[in-house]
């Protein structure tokens, strides 16, 4: 009875999974991203890669580097205290960040991200294009112009150009949910560590040291 019940969860897994499984978001400030400008522009070797494939690439970098320490902090304080060998090695489901279990760790070596999505701070352009478009549907020519002459009004105010081409927030997918499952743990670590009233020396260092790693341009990193 047990060992079917395990294989309808995975059968259930496998058939309900989507990328949102191993998706989380991270936020970028302004600020962040200026900066990330910035040393963009002072480096000439950077000007023949478009500006999202060049931030995509340094964010994954960033990103890879922040789990996987934090794969080999959990594989190296549960191999210590022998709690792999209590847990099942099977195939685990999909888990949340409120049911953490480093058991689901023991055999990955690396966790990777198959693709980053970036979003804008574009909706008022969007939603001009959206109502261009239904007119264009309807025959509404009329209505087209007027919507054309809005977004050129739209486009010579610099602060909106500059708006629409800044990155405000990453969608970041993983190769495996454990990758998920750990951005969101360091998050809640993190997070946990800094509403804490009192915090030893030994957890000052830890979070000093996960800090330093989730620094991105002077914003530290948070998932959702």
């Amino acid at each position: 009875m047990t060992e079917g019940g395990k294989i309808l969860q995975l059968e259930w897994d496998m058939a309900t999974v989507t990328a949102a499984d191993y998706t989380v978001e991270c936020r970028i400030s302004k600020e962040a991203y200026q900066k990330w400008q910035e040393a963009r522009q002072s480096d000439p070797t950077e000007s023949h890669l478009a500006e999202g494939v060049a931030f995509r690439r340094d964010l994954k970098a960033k990103v890879e580097e922040a789990v996987n320490l934090k794969l080999a902090e959990i594989k190296s304080k549960y191999n210590d205290s022998n709690a792999f060998s209590e847990s099942t090695d099977g195939p685990m489901h999909r888990g949340k960040v409120d049911e953490f279990e480093p058991a689901r760790f023991k055999h990955i070596q690396q966790l990777r991200i198959a693709a980053i999505t970036l979003s804008y701070d574009n909706s008022q352009l969007l939603k001009l294009l959206k109502v261009r478009g239904s007119a264009i549907a309807h025959n509404k020519f009329d209505k087209m112009q007027e919507v054309n002459d809005k977004i050129k009004v739209f486009l010579t105010d610099s602060a909106n150009v500059e708006s629409v081409q800044t990155v405000n927030s990453a969608f970041i997918t993983f190769e495996a949910d454990e990758g998920c499952l750990l951005a969101l743990q360091i998050t809640k670590e993190e997070s946990d560590k800094s509403n804490a009233d009192i915090i030893s020396r030994r957890s000052r260092r830890s979070l000093r040291t996960m800090s330093d790693r989730l620094s991105f341009y002077g914003q530290d990193l948070a998932f959702v």
